[in-house]
């Protein structure tokens, strides 16, 4: 026992003293939580165990979501925010002042770089489908093996398994150069990308840019292309636009040809955010 300022004074094992009225001691009980720090209450009361707020350079809050990015409160000495995660492939992206920032699926993202060699592109869309409804796909100078082949796409809804021949219904308009008369090309077993295009042997490929979207109801493609087309022998432009109109997705598609043989150039697949 000990005599402070003539009154008896018993100190508590593990308590803090601090200094009382009538310069009397007085005692803060511990946290029973390892690690919380002794917080000032101000000039006039007594401190205690607890969270320190950002005034006092700590959080204001005792706990994280794991993974969650940390940001700033509402104010200067606000208790700091967390943004909820995202997922796989999301992007951080700001959505002003006063507001959190979120994850959002990134406007194009780059997924694949296919380079052909003598056989069909394949690409296979089921780990995207829950991210992206919509693929950008860009042909740079393919071409066909023979000549005069159609170059076209045909979805597969069994894993790559077999290639859908069937239920298309798939229109191509070339127009040549320096010409008013196009050429028509219309299909029910593949969604045409490309007329009659020369084979690598001559002319310049076919480069197309498609818009392939992939909705439960009717897989469909659309886009325009540039090729050498052997009804006319000259470089010209074509619009194509296909559905698959008995719907069902896609979990795979092929770029190919009537003999299965696609060569040189690259095939560019990006899913488009939404």
């Amino acid at each position: 026992m000990v005599t402070n300022n003539s009154s008896d004074y018993s100190p508590v094992q593990y308590n803090v003293q601090t200094g009382g009225p009538s310069g009397q001691l007085n005692q803060v009980a511990p946290s029973a939580t390892t690690g919380v720090a002794l917080v000032s209450s101000g000039s006039a009361a007594q401190p205690a165990f607890g969270i320190v707020t950002v005034p006092g350079g700590g959080t204001g809050l005792g706990s994280f979501s794991p993974y969650q990015l940390i940001a700033g409160g509402t104010s200067s000495t606000s208790i700091l925010q967390s943004a909820p995660i995202g997922s796989a492939g999301q992007v951080l992206q700001s959505n002003g002042t006063g507001s959190l920032p979120s994850f959002v699926t990134p406007g194009l993202t780059l997924l694949a770089n296919i380079v052909p060699s003598a056989g069909s592109v394949i690409f296979n869309l089921a780990p995207y489908t829950s991210t992206y409804y919509w693929f950008m796909i860009q042909t740079i100078a393919i071409f066909p093996t023979t000549n005069a082949d159609q170059i076209y796409l045909q979805i597969s809804q069994d894993g790559g398994s077999t290639y859908i021949a069937t239920g298309y219904q798939s229109g191509l308009n070339y127009l040549p150069y320096n010409s008013a008369t196009s050429t028509n090309y219309n299909s029910a077993t593949q969604m045409i990308m490309g007329g009659a295009v020369h084979s690598s042997g001559s002319g310049n490929g076919l480069s197309a840019t498609a818009y392939l979207g992939i909705p439960q109801n009717a897989p469909t493609l659309y886009g325009t292309a540039g090729y050498d087309d052997t009804s006319v022998n000259v470089y010209g432009s074509a619009s194509f636009s296909s559905e698959y109109a008995a719907g069902g997705g896609a979990t795979n598609f092929q770029i190919t040809c009537p003999s299965g043989l696609i060569t040189n150039g690259a095939v560019v697949v990006y899913g488009i955010g939404q």
